[in-house]
């Protein structure tokens, strides 16, 4: 059985790999769409009142919700129009910075929703068990992801309402003025 932190780092390899072949104004998009599910999950549970009633903290339907808002920002941003705007640009030097920039944004994307399950997971004590086990019950991994799922973004985006409102507010700052 392959652990979880390696299942983690294996999505995030995978993801640069897509990335490079997708370039970064796709992957870009995608992780614009992942920050604005991070955020719309933050207002869910924050400031909506009938969510509150419905998602327990910690339960397996606030693991599901959180799940299918991701996996549903995820698939649309994926599915991103042609950008005629941005197209592979012709010079050798512009495609191998086309590509290097689409391997680091989509390690990011790799990273925002593999790191976001995961918190996910962690946040309503691994729903998925026995197939998907804590990492602190893997005596392979030790501290090592203890410490890892501190850094995820459910730790960083989620409950800190000012900041990942800021991050989507300039995304679409971004967005506007870039891709328009």
């Amino acid at each position: 059985m392959a652990s979880l932190m390696f299942v983690f780092y294996i999505l995030v390899v995978i993801s640069g790999i897509v990335g490079g072949g997708r370039g970064w104004a796709k992957e870009l998009l995608v992780t614009f769409a992942i920050l604005v599910g991070l955020a719309l999950i933050s207002a869910f549970e924050s400031w909506i009142p009938f969510t509150s009633a419905f998602i327990k903290v910690g339960s397996e339907v606030q693991f599901w919700f959180r799940t299918l808002i991701i996996f549903a920002m995820a698939v649309f941003g994926y599915e991103s129009p042609r950008m005629s705007k941005f197209a592979p640009a012709s010079g050798k030097r512009d495609q191998i910075q086309e590509t290097l920039l689409g391997v680091v944004l989509g390690m990011i994307n790799g990273y925002l929703i593999a790191g976001s399950l995961w918190g996910f997971m962690h946040q309503a004590n691994y729903p998925l068990q026995p197939y998907i086990i804590s990492p602190e019950n893997d005596p392979s991994l030790g501290l090592a992801a203890s410490e890892m799922v501190r850094w995820l973004p459910t730790e960083t985006f989620i409950g800190q309402a000012p900041g990942v409102y800021i991050i989507v507010i300039l995304s679409f700052v971004f967005v506007l003025v870039v891709f328009l």
